[in-house]
């Protein structure tokens, strides 16, 4: 938000800079009609008239103007202070470029992110933690332990285009160690990892968890291979920032209560079709549409148990199938009537949610 200049704090700071000062005498003041003659370009006609108006009314509610209006319904200007008001003029500019940011998310998508700008921002004060608050819907891990030293050395190196020597351990438990060319740092869930080129690798972006690292050196008297075109944006949306392959399928599914309920006001996708399943179907809702095959994909819906039923493609409804069963026969004690009660309700979603 600092650095967005709001047209009308600046529009405003301007009207109440050309005002005379506290305790002049009022026949010296502005009026409404002398002040739209000086900002013509502001308060051009009938409706720049009721914009000078809105503006004023604002810098009179804010106690940065004060009026008088004498006889013949002429109202006049001055200021209330030796000064505008700084504090008055940064907290409008924040104010409109906050609207200005909340209407660009809503169009891009990215109304998660200015709510943690705000929040971030704390010195504007416009909502504090005690106003708004922003909470996953899923459960938050706690942030991986990392070395300050490895962590500033793989930034240093991307900031710096350098390669680095690097000893990490594999995920099997074996030690792995080469030249790397980093790429970039994506942070994912709780863990950072290095997107890199492994020395003798060119052809390959691997996925480095910046907390298996135990050793790394950067190697400032060289410079980083790039790997051809690389996007990083383009990286994600092909489905590798989950560590999939870039396949794309064409997912088919069947949803009840509060799934059914969360895709119809979210979609998984801009291009997905809804379509309400016949009567007498178990389920509410039947959903298509097109979108990377990834590990957060199976996750969902195996975190979406019996509301859910994947009907295409067949490779992904057997493994979600495979996985569920498994899981059940890990679970099959006979439940408490109580309990069974209470999964009845959790299976549909009913939680207060307005």
């Amino acid at each position: 938000m600092p650095g967005l200049l709001s047209e009308t704090a600046e529009r405003r700071w301007k009207l109440g800079d050309v005002l005379k000062p506290p305790g002049t005498p009022w026949r010296h003041c502005h009026t409404a009609a002398r002040l739209q003659s000086l900002f013509e370009d502001h308060y051009r006609g009938v409706a720049g008239r009721r914009k000078l108006q809105r503006d004023l009314r604002e810098l009179i509610d804010s106690e940065v103007v004060d009026a008088y209006q004498e006889t013949g319904n002429i109202w006049y200007y001055r200021r209330a202070k030796d000064g505008i008001n700084e504090d008055f003029l940064i907290r409008q500019r924040a104010k409109a470029s906050l609207l200005n940011l909340i209407s660009d998310a809503l169009r891009s998508g990215t109304l998660t992110d200015v709510w943690h700008r705000v929040l971030a921002d704390s010195e504007l004060g416009l909502l504090t933690r005690d106003q708004l608050l922003v909470i996953p819907d899923h459960l938050q891990l706690q942030q991986v332990r990392l070395s300050s030293d490895i962590l500033s050395s793989v930034v240093s190196a991307l900031i710096e285009s350098h390669p680095v020597m690097a000893r990490y351990q594999k995920r099997n438990g074996e030690a792995g160690d080469g030249k790397l060319h980093p790429q970039a740092l994506l942070h994912r869930g709780p863990i950072p990892y290095l997107l890199a080129v492994k020395e003798g690798m060119p052809e390959t972006i691997k996925h480095f968890p910046v907390h298996r690292m135990q050793s790394i050196r950067v190697l400032t008297d060289e410079t980083r291979t790039r790997f051809p075109d690389f996007d990083l944006q383009d990286h994600i949306d092909r489905g590798h920032g989950d560590f999939g392959q870039g396949e794309h399928i064409q997912l088919e599914l069947r949803a009840r209560g509060y799934i059914a309920e969360i895709l119809e006001a979210c979609p998984l996708t801009a291009d997905q079709t809804l379509a309400v399943e016949p009567e007498g179907s178990s389920f509410e809702i039947r959903v298509r549409t097109n979108l990377p095959s990834t590990g957060t994909l199976f996750r969902w819906l195996l975190a979406a148990g019996a509301n859910v039923e994947v009907t295409a493609p067949e490779g992904l409804r057997a493994r979600v199938g495979v996985q569920l069963n498994t899981g059940s026969r890990l679970y099959q004690t006979q439940p408490m009537p109580e309990l069974q009660n209470r999964q009845s309700a959790a299976a549909t979603g009913h939680v207060v949610d307005q």
